[in-house]
């Protein structure tokens, strides 16, 4: 597919495959230039998920990555500032992070986070972040 359809890109909903799985997906995705694997993931740190960290979870895939998308079910409103670091955030793996529950212009730049576009909005130039956040007020 990679050489036919051109495919360069992988969306991974969740996964339960291991870093040997994506390596060898990252180099069949090299064969064609800028490949791209992006994971999404929803908060695992409930009853049914066992209380799992994502970030632990997918720890030994991360080097395998572009991006990261992990915020469905997350409290991001009210959440304190080193919860995003711990729970959401890509920035210490020297990952991108998209939000997507209420994203926060202001903590996506403090967390190298975007927001999702077609979810939470069209990402913007910095030079309309005061209009964004005081939009009607």
């Amino acid at each position: 597919m990679v050489d036919r359809a051109k495919i360069d890109r992988v969306y991974i909903d969740d996964t339960a495959l291991d870093a040997r799985s994506l390596l060898r997906a990252r180099r069949i995705l090299s064969a064609r230039p800028g490949p791209i694997i992006d994971l999404h993931s929803w908060n695992h740190f409930n009853e049914w998920a066992g209380y799992a960290n994502n970030l632990n979870l997918y720890m030994e895939v991360l080097p395998y990555l572009d991006r990261l998308w992990l915020g469905e079910g997350f409290p991001a409103t009210e959440a304190p500032w080193d919860y995003w670091l711990v729970e959401m955030s890509g920035l210490p793996f020297g990952l991108m992070s998209e939000m997507l529950e209420s994203p926060d212009p202001a903590r996506g730049l403090v967390f190298g986070e975007t927001g999702r576009l077609g979810w939470s909005g069209i990402p913007t130039g910095l030079e309309s972040l005061g209009r964004v956040r005081h939009q009607g007020n």
